[in-house]
């Protein structure tokens, strides 16, 4: 990572490759800058070591996700409804855990149970689905015409669903005020997600890279290089921008590998909440009067993430102040943010 005289004038000799400047360079604070000069050796740009891609997009939704109503069924099926009115009885076989919404996310290993929808995945022809409710169901959608939607009509077949692969770790597309970085662990994500897959095939750094991402500091980033503004004061996680995101290298953080696990499974353990009150201040009111970051104390930050962030600020030589520097930055960031938004 270049340095801060560099980050601000980009050698000519390097070819043009776009990025967030105006968050970067217009309202990044101090500390931001500090924390690449003295971790320039430990820390890389997620876009160096992962993939960022947006979450799978069906191409007709009504018809790919589906809603288990809790009905009974025989052995194998799933009693379901789709959003075009349809409801019916298929395969559990056909049918996958997605993750459809950043608002069903509760903590930060993602559980089946919080899930709203399953997504109808099948690759089998039509003659290989003979005798099954599946090919009911998508002999319906053709009566329905979605195979002759445009964004599913070039597929070998329509109803298949292509690249579905749980990523490593995924950001909401959109965010309020929550620090959510979820572990999918084989569940699937929708296009309302920002998702990461780290290209080390090493179990072990594959581990590390999620337990890094927690990182306070990476919320910093998602608030400098996202696009704010949005409705509410939501902000955007667009891959397009995340992908430039600072994260710790996973390489460099082996030898902590114990104690980064066991932070990461008490934190997975329990709810996530707002950025606020995981740094130890109240939930916020109406117009954030009572948020104050100067009130931020370690003693108060969530003992997980205070640990998590210690062990990471540490190893990259940052002091207690500094430390503080961040997550006061963090909450001034996301409280303006959030702020302006209600006064226009």
């Amino acid at each position: 990572l270049p340095e801060k005289e560099t980050l601000l004038r980009e050698p000519e000799h390097l070819p043009y490759i776009g990025g967030k400047w105006g968050g970067k360079y217009l309202r990044a604070p101090d500390i931001f800058f500090k924390i690449l000069e003295k971790g320039k050796d430990k820390l890389v740009r997620l876009r160096d070591i992962a993939d960022v891609r947006f979450g799978i997009k069906t191409g007709v939704n009504e018809f790919f996700y589906l809603e288990p109503t809790g009905k009974s069924a025989s052995k194998g099926l799933i009693h379901v409804r789709n959003g075009a009115g349809w409801e019916g009885s298929l395969e559990e076989e056909f049918l996958k855990p997605v993750l459809k919404s950043p608002r069903e996310v509760k903590t930060i290993v993602v559980r089946q149970k919080d899930l709203k929808y399953r997504i109808f995945v099948c690759y089998k022809s039509k003659k290989d689905l003979k005798g099954r409710k599946a090919l009911g169901y998508i002999t319906w959608g053709e009566k329905e015409r979605y195979n002759t939607v445009r964004s599913v009509i070039s597929r070998r077949y329509w109803y298949s669903v292509p690249d579905l692969i749980s990523p490593h770790i995924a950001y909401p597309l959109v965010n309020n005020d929550r620090p959510i970085v979820v572990t999918p662990k084989g569940i699937l994500c929708d296009a309302n997600l920002t998702t990461i897959f780290y290209r080390d095939t090493d179990i072990k750094r594959i581990q590390i890279f999620k337990y890094l991402n927690l990182w306070t500091f990476v919320m910093l980033c998602w608030e400098l290089f996202g696009i704010p503004n949005l409705g509410e004061g939501a902000i955007k996680q667009n891959p397009a921008y995340m992908k430039f995101v600072v994260v710790a290298d996973p390489k460099k953080f082996l030898k902590y590998s114990n104690e980064l696990r066991n932070l990461f499974e008490a934190a997975s353990k329990r709810l996530i909440k707002s950025i606020f009150e995981e740094l130890g201040l109240p939930k916020p009111n109406r117009d954030y009067s009572n948020i104050d970051p100067k009130d931020i104390s370690f003693d108060k930050v969530m003992p997980d993430r205070r640990e998590l962030d210690r062990i990471i600020f540490e190893a990259l030589g940052l002091n207690e102040n500094e430390q503080l520097e961040v997550y006061r930055a963090v909450v001034e960031l996301v409280k303006n943010r959030l702020v302006k938004a209600r006064s226009v």
